[in-house]
């Protein structure tokens, strides 16, 4: 009885008490507005990476990698150097049409790829203060996200000043902790 008692013990300690790494993977190509929601997001000003190189923030329980991006073929080539990605945050501009056709593709790579099968999906169509931007039943029409059954998702549509960021990043932090933490 000792012995389980103390699994148990170890197993709680370990879980709520223990300070947990939360790896999530957030992409954008330059046009995006990744650096506003970053400077928005992590308090600091956006570093700017090239592709081979991460840089990365924390938000609360969450380290964040990022990366830019210019075609879905450069995708595929990060999933090689990380590992337990629980969550991705995909960044779009919503006023650009070529954009969210090239995301759409992005987006079915990064959700056939075997090493994110468990990761969750916050997609961030931004830039909706642009007077010419899709709205968010728009894009997520046009990126095809009602055929991901298969894992949590969720399209937030932002603006890199505003608070719906904080929203959204709340949002997969919590699905995160809800599928995987408790």
């Amino acid at each position: 009885k000792t012995k389980v008692m103390l699994s148990f013990l170890t197993y709680v300690y370990e879980k709520y008490f223990v300070n947990k790494e939360i790896k999530c993977l957030m992409l954008g190509s330059h046009d995006s507005g990744i650096e506003t929601i970053i400077s928005q997001i992590a308090n600091f000003p956006f570093e700017y990476v090239f592709l081979g190189n991460r840089n990365s923030f924390p938000y609360r329980e969450l380290d964040i990698s990022y990366w830019y991006f210019e075609g879905e073929y450069r995708i595929i080539h990060l999933f090689k150097h990380y590992k337990n990605i629980l969550g991705i945050i995909y960044i779009v501009d919503s006023s650009n049409i070529e954009q969210i056709n090239k995301s759409r593709d992005a987006i079915r790579v990064l959700h056939e790829e075997e090493a994110l099968k468990d990761s969750l999906f916050l997609v961030l169509a931004n830039k909706q203060d642009n007077p010419n931007a899709y709205n968010p039943k728009e894009i997520t029409k046009m990126l095809k996200l009602n055929s991901i059954s298969d894992r949590y998702w969720k399209l937030y549509g932002v603006s890199g000043k505003t608070e719906s960021i904080i929203e959204a990043f709340n949002w997969i932090e919590e699905k995160i902790n809800e599928k995987f933490y408790f």
